[in-house]
């Protein structure tokens, strides 16, 4: 219901009926509104990229003589943006368009073998993983080529000293088989690239 204590406006209107319709829309997702703490801002910690990840990208570079590809999301204020290719809602319940896709990151990726791995499994890399997998399966390119480093990444889970508060891995554990029925290789640092599955060519090399 509209707040008494406010007076009847068009933008407020508009905004209370786009509210329950993108809770409407990310519900039928899988996914509920929740109010995150600030996290991952520019200029702060949480958006620091590891050093050991940094010094690998930059020798990949340098190696291959091809830039690292930055891809920043959260620039649309009216919709959360936990896939790195599209947000979670790009049309109004008027139809009017609020966001748009990254597309050419798609583009720029469908050159090979795909490695995924990062932060978190229930959310942000999860909703990435079904991005992809989705596009890929539009423009008839092979779901196979995509690998998922489980033991590089992880569910939310917020604790309050020793208790669990919050714990979204039984959502991890259901994206992952999602993406497992789908074609993804569900793979592991641990084993050498040569015995993962379409990877027996590195062998030779290993």
């Amino acid at each position: 219901m509209l707040l008494p204590w406010v007076a009847p406006n068009k933008t407020y209107q508009w905004l209370y009926a786009f509210c329950v319709h993108y809770c409407q829309q990310v519900e039928a997702k899988g996914y509920r509104l929740y109010l995150w703490v600030k996290h991952c801002v520019d200029g702060t910690v949480g958006n620091a990229l590891d050093a050991m990840v940094d010094e690998a990208c930059v020798y990949h570079s340098a190696l291959r003589s091809v830039p690292p590809i930055e891809a920043p999301k959260g620039d649309f204020p009216l919709s959360e943006f936990y896939g790195v290719f599209a947000p979670e809602v790009m049309l109004a319940h008027d139809g009017a368009e609020i966001a748009k896709p990254k597309l050419w990151l798609h583009q720029e990726l469908n050159f090979g073998k795909e490695v995924y791995a990062g932060e978190a499994l229930s959310h942000c890399l999860g909703s990435s993983l079904k991005q992809r997998v989705a596009y890929r399966k539009a423009n008839n390119l092979p779901v196979n080529d995509m690998y998922l480093l489980v033991d590089c990444a992880s569910a939310v889970v917020i604790r309050n000293g020793e208790q669990i508060v919050v714990d979204f891995t039984p959502q991890a554990e259901q994206i992952v088989e999602e993406l497992k029925s789908d074609g993804v290789n569900i793979v592991e640092s641990t084993t050498p690239m040569y015995l993962w599955p379409g990877m027996e060519h590195l062998k030779a090399a290993a």
